[in-house]
């Protein structure tokens, strides 16, 4: 067995500079436009939360028996699992795993296994835990990864874990997908759906960031497709138009980095594309089984009782109102009044224009006809109309710019 033991004062200490973080993430998301972009604050108390829990052994050793359950299906992955009569929540007693670090596998060693067959195992593994659980192993960069005696890989330290919403996880697998595919119009539509929009949003940017970057993953050859870099990017670009993800893909992003890192370690020409298509198929059928499961059937069982339950009380009720002409209709339209009333505006401004304009023309006519009525040396008559109209376009242009509704 192997003992964890934490270190005295630590938790203390921990908290301590946790609040000095706070403060200082809190400023940056108030006082710079990064900050505000990234949403620096609540990331940071996501991670907050994340770090604080990793102080409990007690919630690390359920993750690890929550994961050794979910992960059971894979022969090649194993999970330590916790020895509950011997843990608490500063020491945490665990099954004995003998293996090796990835990073110190010899090249010799290397050759002996199927590094392909391990990645596109593990990579499985991860897109369950994303899209089917919504629990996640948030931590599995190369000194986390073991490889046993049997070629087996073993995931340790399961401090830091994600929790997905369900929603997410359906997303999530269709972005995937249509990055996989090189759909990139439906990969934009979907980011844009499940983001939050800023005041500042630049949403012609935003796709066309997202779309090069899309394109380039594509173009990729196989040794340059990173899923953790991709998702990173997205994140990244998204967050320079201010458009805010979900704060669970920047623990997704996270996994998936170290996640390629590991994938290069042990096969360096793995591509994460094919196993994505690949493995979609039994990703989509342990979705529906799980959705299936008895305890999901059931809750649908009574609501659909209630509904049967209720439905006669509400049936009276919809009669009884339509028999005492207390039903109404509201229709959420235009208002028709104030459409006629612009309507009505619009024409007496045209025909304001147009006596203006007549009095303009016919003062311009009657300047050659010679009166004995004369102002400023001109016939009178053509003079008085024509500061009669200047008069009225000048009144016209005030009202039209200083009384008008915008």
């Amino acid at each position: 067995m192997v003992v964890k033991i934490q270190r005295p004062g630590i938790r203390k200490r921990v908290v301590e500079e946790l609040e000095i973080l706070e403060e200082v993430s809190s400023f940056l998301e108030k006082n710079t436009d990064l900050g505000k972009r990234f949403d620096v604050n609540k990331l940071f108390l996501n991670f907050k939360g994340t770090l604080l829990r990793e102080l409990d052994y007690h919630k690390e050793a359920q993750h690890m028996n929550q994961l050794h359950e979910n992960l059971k299906g894979f022969e090649s992955i194993v999970i330590a699992t916790s020895i509950d009569d011997y843990s608490s929540s500063r020491v945490l007693t665990m099954e004995f795993i003998k293996g090796q670090n990835i990073t110190k596998i010899s090249p010799l060693r290397k050759l002996e296994i199927d590094g392909e067959k391990i990645c596109e195992d593990l990579f499985e593994a991860y897109l369950q835990q994303i899209v089917v659980d919504g629990f996640m192993h948030a931590d599995p960069h190369p000194g986390n990864v073991y490889l046993t005696e049997d070629n087996k890989v073993a995931l340790l330290d399961l401090g830091m874990v994600a929790h997905i919403s369900n929603e997410l996880r359906q997303n999530y697998l269709k972005l995937i997908l249509h990055i996989s595919e090189g759909r990139t119009s439906n990969a934009i539509e979907l980011l844009a759906q499940i983001s939050r929009k800023g005041p500042e949003a630049d949403e012609e940017r935003f796709r066309m960031l997202i779309s090069d970057l899309i394109q380039e993953n594509q173009n990729a050859s196989v040794d340059e497709i990173d899923t953790g870099k991709v998702m990173f990017g997205l994140i990244t670009a998204a967050g320079q138009c201010d458009f805010h993800m979900p704060l669970e893909l920047s623990l997704v992003g996270k996994a998936l980095l170290n996640l390629d890192l590991v994938a290069h370690t042990l096969a360096p020409g793995f591509n994460p594309n094919k196993a994505i298509r690949k493995n979609a198929m039994s990703l989509m059928n342990k979705i529906m089984y799980k959705e299936l499961k008895p305890q999901h059937f059931f809750s649908a069982l009574l609501e659909g009782k209630e509904l049967l339950e209720k439905m006669p009380e509400r049936l009276n009720k919809i009669i009884g109102n339509v028999a005492d002409n207390n039903i109404k209709v509201k229709v959420d339209a235009f208002d028709e009044r104030q459409m006629m009333k612009g309507f009505q505006k619009v024409a007496n401004r045209i025909t304001v224009g147009l006596i203006l304009a007549a009095l303009v023309i016919g003062s311009a006519l009657m300047m050659n006809v010679q009166t004995d009525f004369t102002l400023f040396g001109y016939p009178g008559i053509a003079i008085v109309s024509f500061l009669l109209a200047t008069t009225g376009a000048i009144a016209l242009a005030i009202h039209i710019f200083f009384y008008d509704e915008s």
